[in-house]
């Protein structure tokens, strides 16, 4: 070692280089306090042994995926994974050149270190902002703390293994011992049944196996002691275990569901199995004099897991309720959601009542409209971790929300021409006509039989607040 040398002057400063994600097409800043300045260096170091990342909770995995067996191999494996704030994830996967691992960075501009507002770039800080001693042996005494308190905690768990080996053995045998003793009681001569004494007295409970109190419990029911301890066991439970459940009052059929939603009968009926009603209601003979208790599903900030395409739908005319446009949100497998707004600009309200509503999805893909891309719809979703991804460009299928909205408007525009829906109900109708798509069954292979809504959430789709009425019906009173 004394032959390489040693560097005079080496100063500690804080180095800022620039990694470009290639998949999220997103710049990250990442900081390095306490780092030794060479100029004469070409590429950065980092000491993969070195725990000074480690001390800042980024996880730094050096092991190459080819020396890793294969159960243990997954997406963090050969990377450095490092949280920012609202848990967002930066995954940084090392290459190998050679034997080497390496991580393509650059020198980033003074903007992009300025940027600490996160606009343009993200910030990230890769150890710890303050004092860092590599001397310090805080760390040693700790980890030998840890070891210590480790080998205690095996040596207890062996033992805590053994009594409770023992304890299983010695209650074996205890139940052996019951069920002899009642088979021999069996065999000889019956006696006069004696009612079993009141339990009024301030005794002890004794905790006994689960045959002896099965028998205990046929000993009291019966005068006979002939007892046959596993048919009373499995009656016991057979007893236990049925359930029957039924058709609530108002519950609807293929039929009127077809009628209503305007598909067809098969369709209803896979509908049907594959969704409940849990507040279906029978109104055919309501007169409008009873107040209808108001039903409310808040699936708050419920995490997806899938992408969901954004596009801006603009009316032809103003709704009634003032809309001139509609932010809609779709899923590949034709999941959608249409939130009308008065102008362009508020699409980013939208981001409210779909993140609270129905959840936050894995990512968003709208196409290069500012109101998607940057402002309050850009800072709303990154505050919930919810990451902007572009479209892929120069494909025929760019943004499926295109094909979402096409299908929708078909179906929408049938709906609104069959009963006679005024013009200025565009908002109200694409809403209505959307959420049946989402409970409905489509020849999607991404959905396997079930209906979007179930897929989107996780949890049987619920179709009584949609069946009930159809459409732009008159209701008399």
């Amino acid at each position: 070692m004394e032959d390489l040398g040693t560097v005079p002057d080496v100063k500690i400063i804080t180095a800022a280089i620039a990694y470009d994600d290639p998949e999220a097409w997103q710049t990250y800043i990442l900081f390095y306090h306490h780092a030794l300045y060479i100029p004469t260096m070409q590429r950065h170091l980092l000491n993969p042994t070195s725990n000074q990342m480690r001390a800042n909770d980024v996880i730094v995995n050096e092991t190459p995926l080819v020396l890793l067996p294969y159960d243990l191999r997954n997406k963090h494996s050969h990377s450095i994974v490092a949280t920012m704030e609202l848990h967002k994830e930066l995954q940084i996967p090392v290459q190998l050149e050679g034997v080497t691992s390496f991580f393509t960075t650059r020198m980033p501009t003074r903007a992009e270190v300025e940027d600490t507002d996160n606009r343009e770039c993200t910030h990230v800080h890769m150890t710890p902002t303050s004092g860092w001693d590599p001397h310090d042996t805080t760390m040693a005494n700790y980890e030998a703390s840890l070891r210590s308190a480790m080998i205690n905690e095996d040596s207890y768990a062996r033992r805590r293994i053994v009594q409770a080996v023992t304890t299983e053995i010695e209650n074996k045998q205890k139940i052996t011992r019951e069920v002899e003793a009642t088979q021999r009681e069996a065999r000889g001569t019956p006696t006069m049944y004696r009612s079993p004494k009141p339990m009024h007295r301030a005794t002890k409970p004794q905790s006994t196996p689960q045959a002896t109190q099965i028998s205990c419990i046929r000993r009291q029911q019966e005068n006979s002691l002939c007892i046959d301890i596993d048919s009373y066991a499995e009656e016991l439970e057979r007893t236990n275990c049925f359930v029957g459940t039924d058709k609530r009052k108002g519950h609807i059929g293929p039929e009127e569901l077809a009628s209503r939603w305007s598909i067809g009968l098969e369709t209803a009926r896979k509908t049907l199995d594959k969704t409940t009603q849990l507040a279906g209601r029978n109104f055919t003979k309501s007169m409008g004099g009873r107040r209808l208790r108001p039903i409310h599903y808040q699936l708050k900030y419920r995490r997806l897991r899938c992408e969901m395409f954004v596009d801006v739908y603009k009316a032809k005319c103003k709704s009634l309720r003032g809309n001139r446009v509609a932010t809609v949100y779709c899923t590949p497998f034709h999941w959608i959601r249409f939130d009308p707004t008065p102008e362009e600009r508020d699409a980013h309200k939208t981001l409210d009542s779909l993140f609270q509503t129905v959840g936050i999805p894995s990512a968003l893909i709208p196409d290069n409209a500012k109101a998607l891309t940057k402002g309050e719809f850009r800072k709303k979703a990154a505050r919930a971790s919810c990451p902007i991804y572009p479209i892929e460009p120069y494909t025929s299928n760019a943004n499926l929300c295109e094909d979402g909205i096409r299908e929708t408007l078909r179906g929408f525009w049938r709906m609104m021409s069959a009963t006679n829906t005024p013009g200025v109900l565009w908002d109200d109708g694409l809403q209505y006509y959307s959420a049946v798509r989402c409970h409905t069954v489509n020849t999607i292979h991404e959905t396997q039989g079930e209906v979007p809504q179930t897929i989107v959430t996780g949890d049987q789709a619920d179709t009584s607040w949609l069946a009930e009425f159809g459409r732009y019906t008159y209701f008399g009173i």
